[in-house]
């Protein structure tokens, strides 16, 4: 059998992460990098979740355990660090199971704390370039990272390492955040591996907000400023159910139809637009940036109207106009297709053929409407009203 060391060298130089393969009489074989880039991300993996289990072992009066259900699927979460736990959950809560867990998780999330742990994250997590790393600007750059062979996917940013293993069905994640709280994770955490597993359940993630009554949807569909958020909030306020106002989860069911799972319950509003909603105010939490957006952890506000899941019935488009008459009008497959579509690029890499057929499937099986507002919300609600009795005429 033949012996193989890795030498995880960073000389920059023709042997950087190569793996010596020698034989017993000690004779070298061959270097590939082509091994190197397959077994490398595994090797690291497995050092991350070494260092979460030394965080577990050290600490296990700091550890804590819940259970989700997203889309459905059943998601441990456990977190070495109280503050952590706290900060990562609050957006997760309408999510969280209380059912007798018998089974093992589809998922697992694995989060620990070095400022409570003193374990920090290992060299190798940061150190090498896997694949092809693209860098995506949230609240800050965030650098996301796929191996070469799509196993494994890393997503880095301030203070923040985050792994998943595909064939693992695990995230593990290291955290180091001092006095300040990253806001990114504190509203949508490990929100890029989150949406590229969802991927992989038969679950698109798509830049648009749904709300529904009485369990009719009704999807907000449009470019930035259209004002998805603010006419989903305005619907919530008004007695609506929630499912997101950002991103939601779009899935395909047996019957061709289609449902909408919600991811967080957080929302994040300019300092603009949250003068628009004065009864929000108190629950925000402000970032530490000037002009950085606040967060709102409606759970703490609506408890009863954060939903997990509806059907769609219809999707909305809504549009600032100038006008003394909000109004709906009908929309053709094809606008509502349009307005859809930049959600196929909402990930850096993932099925772009197969989401933009599940988009043209939706716009195609349920009814559109421009919904035309004026900076006066109070018309939306009713107007929403109006869609959903239209479609489910």
């Amino acid at each position: 059998m033949p012996l193989v060391s890795l030498s995880l060298t960073d000389d920059g130089g023709e042997n950087e992460g190569q793996i010596l393969n020698t034989d017993h009489s000690g004779f070298a074989m061959i270097r590939s990098r082509e091994i190197v880039k397959i077994l490398l991300p595994s090797l690291i993996f497995k050092e991350m979740q070494a260092a979460f289990d030394r965080a577990m072992d050290t600490h296990p009066t700091d550890v804590y355990h819940s259970y989700y259900r997203f889309a459905g699927k059943l998601v441990r979460l456990r977190v070495v660090g109280r503050r952590l736990m706290e900060c990562t959950s609050l957006s997760l809560a309408h999510l969280q199971t209380g059912e007798l867990i018998t089974s093992e998780p589809e998922l697992s999330i694995d989060l620990w704390d070095e400022n409570v742990t003193g374990i920090p994250c290992p060299d190798n997590a940061n150190r090498y370039e896997l694949g092809e790393t693209w860098t995506m600007r949230l609240r800050r750059p965030v650098h996301l990272t796929r191996s070469s062979d799509g196993e494994f996917v890393r997503c880095q940013h301030q203070g923040c390492t985050t792994w998943l293993a595909k064939l693992n069905q695990r995230i593990v994640g290291w955290r180091s955040w001092g006095s300040t709280v990253c806001m990114d994770e504190y509203a949508d955490p490990i929100s890029l591996l989150l949406y590229d597993w969802c991927s992989d359940q038969g679950v698109q993630i798509i830049h648009a907000g749904l709300i529904s009554e009485n369990g009719r949807g009704v999807l907000f569909a449009g470019p930035r400023w259209s004002g998805k958020s603010t006419s989903a909030l305005s619907c919530l306020c008004a007695g609506f159910d929630y499912i997101g106002d950002d991103r939601v989860g779009l899935q395909r069911v047996e019957d061709g139809s289609f449902v909408g799972h919600s991811i967080y319950s957080s929302t994040q509003l300019e300092p603009d637009t949250i003068t628009r909603f004065p009864s929000l105010i108190p629950y925000a939490t402000l970032g530490n940036l000037d002009g950085e957006r606040a967060v709102i952890q409606l759970t703490k506000i609506f408890p009863e109207r954060i939903k997990s899941s509806v059907q769609i019935r219809a999707v909305a488009l809504p549009r600032i106009v100038d006008t003394d008459k909000p109004r709906i009008r009908p929309a053709s497959s094809g606008e509502a297709l349009l307005a859809l579509a930049p959600s196929v690029k909402l990930m850096p890499f993932g099925p772009a053929a197969d989401n933009f057929h599940n988009l043209a499937q939706l716009a195609q099986g349920v009814p559109a409407y421009w919904v035309d507002l004026n900076r006066n919300l109070d018309d939306t609600p009713s107007l929403v009203r109006q869609i959903i009795a239209e479609a489910s005429g």
